[in-house]
């Protein structure tokens, strides 16, 4: 039991110290890395055929299984595809998760028709219950879910919150991490939804 504990305790320091609203492990700043939009940056062109899975810009999405955490519904990334996706990783005890969410709340709202907003928990500790109490408590009505961390460690998540915006061929557009603003939520948006003909 207590060791238990002890790695639960470990686990949260190394994601605590990792980012929490941080830095990018490149040491970076907080620019999207290598948005898509014709000029240029790590990863294939987005007209290339079949990119590979991979968490950067211009790489195919990986899939990822989880459960909805009010509905306990399975949900899958590629039931979404055909539909840009803005994918956030998160945790309940992070701070800037918290300030980012009424924002993405209201992006939510005013883009549902056009973008899914798609939340999962990037705490393996963390439980269904708590991730739906906190996601009730702050009102929100987009896709949140929880997965045990898999996605995290598929999409090397190393602080929270990080986001991917992902196009409707499941292409990923933008990896962010850190805090977002709702015009840069917009921004980056928009950038996912483009085309290979725009």
């Amino acid at each position: 039991m207590l060791r238990r504990v002890s790695a639960a305790i470990l686990a949260a320091l190394l994601v605590l110290t990792a980012g929490c609203g941080g830095v990018r492990p490149d040491g970076a700043d907080q620019e999207p890395v290598g948005a898509f939009h014709g000029e240029g940056g790590a990863g294939p062109a987005p007209d290339a055929a079949a990119p590979e899975v991979k968490p950067m810009p211009g790489y195919l999405a990986a899939d990822i299984r989880a459960t909805d955490v009010f509905s306990g519904k399975a949900v899958s990334l590629a039931d979404l595809k055909g539909q840009p996706v803005f994918l956030n990783f998160w945790a309940t005890w992070c701070p800037p998760c918290k300030d980012e969410m009424p924002d993405m709340e209201e992006f939510h709202r005013e883009m549902r028709d056009r973008v899914r907003v798609v939340a999962i928990g990037a705490d393996g500790f963390e439980s269904r219950e708590k991730m739906a109490a906190f996601a009730e408590a702050l009102g929100l009505t987009f896709l949140v879910v929880h997965d045990g961390g898999s996605a995290a460690r598929a999409y090397l998540v190393s602080g929270v919150p990080t986001s991917f915006f992902i196009d409707a061929e499941g292409v990923i557009r933008v990896r962010h991490t850190g805090q977002l603003s709702l015009e840069e939520m917009k921004e980056y948006a928009e950038l996912a939804s483009k085309t290979a003909e725009d």
